[in-house]
């Protein structure tokens, strides 16, 4: 049966609308569309169903191996197909992983490396997810390494992101609030050095309790404190220098 009746726009047919197709011919079209979208089945290979995809690369690997003069390998095209789903799937798990941390962690850091963790792994179980959704053949295990190991560089990457800003955080608290220490020290309001090592004590407890919560947050106090008692201790030393100069000065 012929889509028109007028055979000049047989040649257009493509751009024909379809109200100005014959009514027949309409029908009898969507019947053997619905016959056979009803029927048909999705081509498998060892029990797996093929994409669109995986079935343009399968006749792929035919026409390769047809254009170099061999037979085509039923196996050998399937375990090309297999290789290109996997690394597809190694990829988009390790960016699968990356999109859903960094989305959970948007202007979040520094964290403890506690809670940094537990992004880490959903952010992990994700790619897991997607990976053995679309992984398939004989090598799965062997992408599965490498999108690990991806993950894990991207998480150490992720731990030094967080370090350098836990830094950058608790030296902008710590320089902010020690201002009045430093202050009295430089002024020569401290009687002794006890108590200047007194108020870096004291300082120790205020910046555990309230400083950022940050990881290495006692190790970032410690060094500073450490520095500041140097620092002190040879403030101290030449102050007792010069008041020994100045008793010689008097004493001659």
């Amino acid at each position: 049966m012929r889509p028109l009746t007028n055979e000049d726009n047989l040649q257009n047919l493509d751009s024909m609308e379809v109200e100005k197709l014959r009514p027949e011919f309409f029908e009898q079209m969507m019947y053997l569309r619905k016959t056979v979208l009803n029927r048909i089945r999705p081509k498998q290979i060892d029990g797996k169903s093929l994409s669109g995809a995986m079935y343009a690369g399968l006749v792929h690997s035919y026409i390769r191996a047809i254009n170099e003069g061999a037979v085509p390998n039923i196996e050998n095209a399937w375990s090309y197909v297999c290789q290109s789903e996997c690394m597809k799937a190694a990829q988009e798990g390790a960016d699968a992983y990356d999109a859903t941390v960094r989305e959970i962690l948007q202007d979040k850091l520094p964290l403890p490396l506690d809670e940094l963790k537990n992004y880490h792994a959903m952010g992990k179980d994700k790619a897991m997810a997607l990976f053995k959704k679309k992984a398939i053949g004989d090598q799965v295990e062997e992408y599965l390494k490498d999108m690990r190991r991806k993950i894990k560089q991207k998480f150490q990457a992720l731990k030094h992101e967080n370090e350098k800003e836990a830094s950058r955080v608790c030296s902008s608290f710590i320089i902010k609030e020690f201002s009045g220490i430093n202050k009295k020290l430089k002024s020569n309001e401290y009687k002794s050095f006890h108590d200047f090592e007194r108020d870096l004590r004291l300082f120790n407890t205020y910046f555990m309790d309230n400083g950022p919560n940050a990881p290495n947050k006692r190790l970032i106090i410690l060094e500073f404190l450490q520095k500041s008692l140097n620092d002190g201790a040879n403030f101290f030393i030449k102050q007792l220098q010069q008041e020994f100069e100045l008793q010689k000065t008097i004493s001659s």
